[in-house]
């Protein structure tokens, strides 16, 4: 039987990226008790490096662009996929259809209200994740669909 001891010494003869990957994989099982002994058989440096507020933002902003871009493209392929089945002749898929569009109308609702109480540019967000040459809302009949998407945009970006 393994000690704990001996999956130390085991991980120290890793490379970073073998550590990495471990810790990929044990983030994924949320098994925290061995992402901690992978985090403590990781060699700590010393960097000089730009302030942590501004690369913790930067991060957060292009969290938000790409967490948003993949989520609304996401949808709009769903979306896309039932309009082709709805226009050949399969009227099943009409909720799912007006449900993505709500998705779609909140995502866009929420977006507006988080870039406009932090700060920051809707229009580059869009730009961004791509969707700078779609449709904008003001406002939508799903409030609790926009408290949801504030809430995961909000988390991209982490506490302000």
């Amino acid at each position: 039987m393994t000690t704990a001891a001996q999956v130390e010494k085991l991980y120290q003869k890793l490379t970073s990226e073998e550590l990495a990957g471990l810790a990929f994989e044990a983030l994924a099982r949320q098994d925290d008790i061995e992402l901690d002994t992978i985090v403590g058989s990781v060699k700590a440096q010393t960097y000089k490096c730009t302030d942590w507020g501004y690369r913790w933002r930067l991060v957060g902003l292009t969290d938000l662009y790409k967490y948003y871009g993949m989520v609304y493209w996401k949808n709009r392929a769903y979306m896309a996929a039932a309009e082709n089945f709805i226009k050949e002749g399969d009227n099943k898929l009409e909720n799912l259809l007006n449900l993505l569009i709500d998705h779609a109308i909140a995502m866009d609702v929420a977006l507006q209200e988080v870039c406009s109480k932090q700060g920051i540019d809707v229009v580059t967000v869009k730009k961004l994740a791509l969707c700078d040459n779609e449709a904008t809302f003001t406002t939508s009949q799903k409030p609790d669909l926009v408290a949801e998407y504030v809430g995961l945009f909000e988390a991209t970006l982490g506490k302000k």
